[in-house]
């Protein structure tokens, strides 16, 4: 008897058990994770999301085109969810004054509220996306802002 075996090649990145079981998938294929910040335990500011994110081995969300970007903005428009802080921030001690994402990903799609401030002329800033409208602004002190904020594994 003769077998015959296909073998299925995708050019499409497969996400695997990486996603929490709250977690949803994103039209890039990366698993998305929303937490609210005021929970018990849970960060507040920018910094310490980024590194709550990185204890469940992801990052905050880096956003690279308008699917991702309305993706979030719905999931941002729950009233449980609401301001999401975002993977984008600007350091003039380590960034040389200009915007990039904390996974180290290409800075390629922009969606601020209106022109992105200058680092260099205000000092450091953290980036969130508003519920309202899923336009990006910043807090100049990233201890404050936004209440909840989006892993991406």
């Amino acid at each position: 008897m003769n077998s015959f075996y296909f073998l299925v090649i995708s050019t499409f990145p497969i996400v695997i058990s990486q996603c929490p079981s709250t977690g949803r998938l994103g039209p890039d294929n990366h698993c998305y994770a929303a937490y609210n910040s005021t929970g018990p335990g849970l960060p507040l500011g920018w910094m310490n999301a980024a590194s709550y994110c990185r204890k469940l081995n992801g990052n905050l969300a880096s956003i690279h085109d308008g699917f991702v970007n309305s993706f979030l903005w719905d999931w941002s428009k729950d009233p449980t969810v609401g301001d999401i802080w975002i993977g984008l921030y600007c350091s003039t001690s380590q960034t040389n004054d200009t915007y990039m994402w904390i996974d180290k990903s290409t800075y390629d799609y922009k969606n601020w509220v209106q022109l992105e401030t200058n680092c260099d002329k205000f000092g450091d800033g953290c980036a969130y996306m508003q519920s309202q409208d899923g336009k990006w602004t910043t807090y100049l002190d990233c201890s404050f802002g936004a209440n909840s904020f989006i892993c991406k594994f």
